[in-house]
């Protein structure tokens, strides 16, 4: 963000060649902190999208299962002769669909 960059430059050492900052430095750079109240917030923000995302990722999975039972059914359907009636019984080679 603006504000690291900012004081990385101001506290690096410049000579010939890149800019370098000690990592002694780096220890000095000061992190800004939310207060407590807003951290329990947004930690609690966050386990509610998780947990909704679970919730949804659970649906999912089985809508998944749920396709691939009715594939495998439709197939097997379709390949023993039971999707379509069956013939009429007078012998016409005619299909009624």
């Amino acid at each position: 963000n603006g504000f690291g960059r900012t004081w990385c430059h101001r506290n690096a050492t410049h000579s010939v060649g890149p800019a370098s900052i000690s990592l002694a430095k780096i220890r000095l750079m000061p992190v800004p902190v939310a207060p407590v109240d807003e951290q329990d917030y947004l930690v609690a923000v966050v386990q509610a999208h998780t947990a909704a995302l679970s919730t949804a990722r659970t649906a999912a999975e089985r809508a998944l299962e749920v396709a691939g039972r009715l594939r495998r059914n439709l197939l097997d359907r379709a390949f023993t002769g039971h999707l379509s009636p069956p013939l009429p019984p007078s012998g016409q080679q005619e299909f009624v669909l």
